[in-house]
């Protein structure tokens, strides 16, 4: 599984925050593949992660379960290298991406609920989808687009733009 998003969203759940919580809603679906034995050894990589933790245990459900984390500093600084040497394990592998609009700066993807500063820009999200070419891509979305928050329509346009991708990806298999 490849997540492109902001924030890990496999950290424990802050009390008071309600079941609803795209934190906790993410952290089953890394949670059911690793719970059902889908993989002797499942293969999750999250790309983009920035922003704040909340506390020392916030990427503890992340590393027990050996889930790859590359942060968006990380991309900033070693580019697509540092992501096509992660992909190499998922050669092999059935493969779901999953799209979180917040992956990329406000500054070019505003219509988002959870807007974080540093994120990526438009052409490297599509750069970074394109790298998936040749993977055994089973299925993908794209979540978190919030057309009242998109006053220009950049972040639909974008969004459209990554689907289409991803369908390519598919239709290439």
């Amino acid at each position: 599984m490849g997540q492109w998003l902001s924030c890990s969203s496999t950290r424990t759940p802050i009390p008071g925050i309600s079941i609803g919580d795209r934190s906790i809603r993410t952290a089953r679906l890394c949670d059911a593949p690793l719970r059902k034995g889908c993989s002797p050894k499942p293969h999750i990589l999250q790309v983009g992660l920035r922003g704040q933790l909340y506390g020392p245990d916030d990427m503890d459900y992340a590393r027990e379960h050996k889930i790859r984390v590359i942060t968006s500093e990380e991309l900033h600084e070693h580019g697509l290298r540092l992501v096509r040497s992660k992909l190499k394990a998922f050669q092999s592998r059935k493969t779901y991406l999953s799209l979180d609009i917040d992956v990329v700066d406000p500054a070019f993807a505003p219509g988002t609920g959870t807007p974080q500063v540093g994120g990526l820009s438009s052409a490297q999200i599509l750069d970074l989808v394109r790298e998936l070419k040749g993977l055994n891509l089973v299925g993908c979305d794209l979540v978190e687009v919030s057309p009242p928050y998109d006053s220009a329509e950049i972040t639909s346009l974008l969004a459209a733009n990554l689907l289409f991708e991803q369908l390519c990806l598919l239709a290439l298999r």
